[in-house]
């Protein structure tokens, strides 16, 4: 079985065809992980270039590892 190549999403960025930024765009991150020492994810919003807000949640650690990366995004929404 060949096994494929898959760009990272933070490789790629997704514009409108409009290229400049319009004023007060929010630009949000998330991320959610599992390691031995325990599960989290997080989130962080900018407006422009401007830090807003930072959220971050532990999570049990019998939680899968796609659990906190879905907090994390239903936590931005």
């Amino acid at each position: 079985m060949e096994v494929g190549y898959w760009q990272h999403p933070s490789e790629t960025s997704i514009r409108s065809t409009d290229e400049k930024e319009e004023t007060g765009s929010l630009h949000i991150y998330t991320d959610g992980s599992k390691t031995e020492k325990g599960v989290g994810s997080g989130i962080v919003i900018f407006e422009s270039v401007q830090h807003i807000k930072s959220v971050q949640c532990r999570l049990n650690k019998k939680c899968t590892n796609n659990q906190p990366e879905k907090l994390a995004i239903l936590t931005a929404l």
